[in-house]
């Protein structure tokens, strides 16, 4: 969808239909740790090198870098700059 503000970033959105309502009573709290735990690392970045991989792309965590759980979804959101230093990829 195209969007014109703000100028020269692309906003990506992952839903994810998965929340707290779906939690078990020994299961609360799951689809929150989830949502914080996947900026923390993965097999292709170690521990806090995906935000600092995202911050030498201009992105601010929190700001462009964010997710939020509710009882019927997570969602994760990413602005990325439109133009960017290719040297960085």
């Amino acid at each position: 969808m195209r969007n014109n503000y703000p100028e020269n970033r692309i906003f990506l959105g992952l839903v994810v239909k998965a929340g707290s309502v779906l939690e078990a009573d020994n299961e609360r709290g799951i689809a929150h740790l989830v949502e914080h735990m996947a900026f923390n690392g993965s097999n292709h970045f170690s521990e806090n090198e995906l935000i600092s991989y995202f911050e030498s792309l201009g992105m601010g965590f929190g700001l462009e870098v964010n997710a939020y759980t509710w009882f019927d979804e997570t969602v994760y959101m990413l602005e990325i700059p439109a133009e960017i230093n290719r040297t960085l990829l």
